[in-house]
C-alpha cells in the first residue's frame, strides 16, 4: 500500500461522513445524539472534516499541508473515540478508530517522504523494475592536479 491510498482512503471517509452532517441524515443523527453531541455542533464537526479531507488531498502536492492535516485528523479521531467511550458505544467505535490509526501511519509517512523524499534509481534491477533506493551521494570534487590521475580497476 502506498503513501497516496492513506491519503483518499481517509479523504474519501471524512468526506463521506462531512456529507451525512451536513444533510442531517437521520442514522447520523441519531449516531450522534447516542453519543450525547448537541445538533448546533453537527456543522462545525463537518466543516473540521472537510479541512481535514481537503488538508489531506492537498498534502499530496504541498506535504507541509498534508502532515498538519494528518495530525488534525489524527486529533479529531480521538476526540470521537472519547465520545465514544464515554457513551458506552463499543459498536461506533470502529471507524473512529480505524481512521486514527490511518491518519496516525500517514502523518509519520508523510513526514519521512519531506525530509526523505523517495528516488526513483534509474538503473532497472535484477527484475527490470526500476528499482527505489536513497539518491547515490556526489563524488568528491577532485583538484586539477588529481584529475589527471584515474585509477582503473579490472
Amino acid at each position: 500500500m502506498n503513501y497516496a491510498s492513506f491519503i483518499i482512503v481517509p479523504s474519501l471517509v471524512l468526506l463521506v461522513s462531512a456529507l451525512g452532517k451536513l444533510r442531517r441524515q437521520a442514522s447520523v443523527v441519531a449516531a450522534m445524539r447516542a453519543v450525547d453531541v448537541p445538533d448546533p455542533w453537527l456543522p462545525r464537526l463537518a466543516s473540521v472534516e472537510l479541512a481535514g479531507a481537503s488538508g489531506l488531498l492537498l498534502g499530496l502536492v504541498y506535504r507541509p499541508v498534508g502532515i498538519a492535516a494528518g495530525a488534525g485528523v489524527f486529533l479529531y479521531s480521538c476526540g470521537a473515540v472519547v465520545f465514544h467511550l464515554r457513551a458506552k458505544d463499543r459498536k461506533g467505535l470502529i471507524a473512529p478508530s480505524a481512521l486514527a490509526v490511518t491518519a496516525l501511519l500517514a502523518t509519520p509517512l508523510a513526514v519521512r517522504n519531506t525530509l526523505h523524499p523517495p528516488h526513483l534509481d534509474p538503473r532497472p534491477s535484477r527484475t527490470g523494475i526500476p528499482c527505489c533506493s536513497p539518491p547515490c551521494p556526489k563524488p568528491p570534487s577532485r583538484l586539477a592536479s588529481e584529475a589527471a590521475y584515474v585509477p582503473t580497476f579490472r
